[in-house]
């Protein structure tokens, strides 16, 4: 073998370094794949997101919104909202002034009391009263004196035309109770009564 031949040798495998050196280098696709491919596999792409979007059964995903173009939205006509209904009243009502409420009524003023046996009186009529508790007779005797021992004092009483002598528990007549005999007065008590119903008549000059 020549020497030219040996350069020429060399030179290509020096060649060979160098490309298999460059192809290293340049950056990978996305997927690991090589430049070459992802151009063709890129138009395959487009078509599968768009058929998600027309159809709205993206997996994963919500729906898509559509883009309205500001020439299709309508006017609003802001004078409608001012207007009042018919048949409202005619009352402002400001969410901002602090209105004071209306004074409460006044209070109605209480009926007049209409006793029982008025004309006016309406109802069912009370029960009567009970009877008023039955009074002591009148004591018809006089209380004239006392003599005797202190112990047993008798007393001198005078009903009507007769002159009687009692002493402590005697009844006269039936209806009095002589409950006590002093010097100058005599404690009387009635039959059918409580023993604390006492009357006391002082002593009196016989008629």
């Amino acid at each position: 073998m020549t020497k030219r031949a040996k350069q020429a040798g060399l030179l290509g495998v020096l060649a060979i370094l160098f490309l298999l050196l460059v192809l290293r280098a340049k950056p990978a696709g996305p997927s690991g794949e090589s430049p070459a491919a992802s151009p063709a596999a890129s138009p395959a792409a487009p078509s599968s997101a768009t058929a998600d979007l027309e159809t709205g059964r993206s997996f994963g995903r919500g729906p898509q919104v559509k883009t309205v173009s500001p020439d299709a939205v309508p006017d609003i006509d802001v004078s409608a909202f001012s207007r009042r209904p018919e048949g409202s009243s005619d009352v402002t009502r400001d969410l901002f002034k602090f209105k004071e409420p209306p004074p409460p009524p006044p209070p109605k003023p209480r009926p007049a009391y209409i006793p029982p046996g008025d004309p006016r009186f309406v109802g069912a009529l009370p029960p009567p009263p009970p009877p008023p508790p039955p009074q002591p007779p009148a004591i018809a005797f006089q209380f004239t004196g006392t003599f005797g021992s202190v112990k047993t004092p008798v007393a001198a009483i005078v009903a009507g035309d007769r002159l009687l002598l009692v002493r402590q528990g005697d009844v006269v007549d039936g209806k009095f109770i002589i409950r006590k005999v002093g010097y100058e007065s005599l404690d009387v008590g009635f039959v059918g009564f409580p023993e604390k119903e006492v009357r006391r008549i002082p002593i009196s000059p016989a008629k």
